[in-house]
């Protein structure tokens, strides 16, 4: 009996790195998502994105008229989408 709740700690474990994993890439893409979104509206023209999960995302803009709402942009977008979109969510199912 010991050794079945040693293996259900396991897997509680690894479950939660899975979503801690997850969880980081879609924080990360999210916010560079806000940088991108915010510099476009602030008139920036992007000269390159990478967004690949598996090192850190940047962007680059030329020219960047406005850097301080594209800076700004990756934050506050970074937090909103993510809580928009649990929002929609939480009603759909409710």
């Amino acid at each position: 009996m010991k050794s079945l709740s040693q293996s259900g700690l396991i897997i509680r474990w690894l479950q939660f790195l899975l979503l801690l994993v997850v969880c980081w890439m879609v924080m990360t893409f999210t916010h560079e998502v806000g940088h991108i979104l915010a510099g476009w509206a602030a008139g920036g023209h992007l000269h390159s994105a990478d967004l690949l999960p598996w090192h850190l995302p940047q962007s680059h803009f030329e020219p960047n008229p406005h850097p301080l709402i594209t800076l700004w942009g990756g934050p506050v977008l970074g937090i909103a989408i993510p809580v928009l979109l649990a929002m929609i969510v939480r009603h759909r199912l409710s």
